[in-house]
């Protein structure tokens, strides 16, 4: 499921939004609506807390944004037991362009490069923040940009 997502994230979103933009919001719901769709809502609600408790603190907006589309996600799937992938696709896209989910503007991955960029598990630099800027804040998906 997770390559699935990330496949259609990466079909429907330019590259630089797969990182805390419209894509990753995408990318998130999509996931765990599969998840809930193919196991069981409780038990993907499980999985996806525990992998969001690795996210560092110093990523407290990042973290905030995959929580709220997590549980959009989650809530599709659950809804739709057995559906197909495109089926549920469908359905996320409906809530992303109603503008359910989150994602986070403005971003800068050129000032704000990857926070582990090396794959140490260490952050890179004091402003490797995963682009996420001083005024960076959560908006609606079907938005494309924060007001300034």
């Amino acid at each position: 499921n997770s390559s699935t997502a990330a496949q259609a994230a990466a079909n429907l979103f330019p590259s630089s939004t797969l990182l805390n933009g419209q894509g990753d919001a995408l990318r998130h719901a999509y996931f765990n609506a599969l998840n809930a769709s193919d196991v069981n809502p409780a038990i993907a609600k499980l999985f996806s807390d525990a992998h969001e408790s690795e996210v560092p603190s110093i990523l407290k907006l990042e973290k905030n944004m995959d929580i709220l589309n997590n549980a959009i996600g989650n809530q599709i799937g659950s809804s739709m037991p057995g559906a197909s992938d495109q089926a549920i696709l469908n359905a996320v896209l409906t809530q992303f362009n109603a503008g359910a989910m989150w994602h986070i503007s403005p971003l800068n991955h050129t000032t704000s490069r990857r926070y582990d960029g090396n794959g140490d598990g260490v952050q890179d630099c004091s402003t490797c923040l995963n682009g996420i800027l001083p005024t960076s804040k959560l908006i609606p998906s079907n938005q494309t940009a924060a007001s300034q």
